[in-house]
């Protein structure tokens, strides 16, 4: 039998929720995620309740 190879499993790494707060307001807007492509494309989805702020519990949903 041959041996499988399995690539590993790299998750990408994200800014802190507190890092990309730099306003410190408690919550993200999609201006604050500019730097964030993942994010940033996703906002509408990750933005479960589509008040257009992000809380840090769909911050980091979002990468997940």
């Amino acid at each position: 039998m041959k041996p499988i190879y399995l690539a590993p499993l790299a998750c990408a790494e994200h800014p802190d929720f507190d890092k990309v707060d730099t306003h410190r307001h408690g919550y993200l807007t999609s201006g604050d995620l500019k730097g964030d492509d993942y994010v940033s494309k996703n906002f509408a989805r990750c933005n479960v309740k589509h008040d257009g702020h992000m809380t840090r519990e769909e911050y980091t949903n979002c990468h997940e």
